[in-house]
């Protein structure tokens, strides 16, 4: 038995509720560079997606402790950081990625500070993103 459901419905529900967003994944790197350094290539690959986004004052009321249970983490979130849901999608979301809230390319980009995932048989269903506004 998959989770094919789940997956869906928490697409559809972050679609309906979250914000649309570009998920910015860094140019390939350089080939040629030495590999102890961070040369890129190319432009980033922006990817549309929605997350739900969510405060600390917002997680306090009774979510944290579910959350905490289900990412097997503490998820304490100090005053300045969002934590958002993304729903699975094509592709896996690494922390050296960035995300732009909004879909313009030129907006500002938000460095990702930790990502969990909720994933019962091994098949994401979200992520849990974490962000420092």
């Amino acid at each position: 038995m998959g989770y094919e459901r789940a997956q869906a419905s928490a697409r559809r529900i972050i679609a309906a509720k979250g914000q649309a967003c570009l998920w910015r994944k860094p140019a390939a790197q350089d080939d040629a560079a030495d590999e102890w350094r961070d040369v890129r290539e190319g432009d980033p690959t922006d990817t549309p997606c929605s997350i739900a986004w969510f405060a600390p004052r917002d997680l306090g009321r009774g979510t944290e402790n579910f959350l905490s249970a289900i990412a097997g983490q503490n998820l304490d979130v100090p005053d300045g950081y969002e934590i958002g849901l993304m729903a699975a999608g094509d592709f896996e979301p690494l922390p050296s990625d960035k995300i732009v809230k909004g879909t313009d390319p030129d907006g500002a980009e938000i460095a990702i500070t930790t990502i969990d995932r909720l994933a019962p048989d091994g098949t994401p269903i979200f992520y849990f993103v974490k962000v420092k506004r």
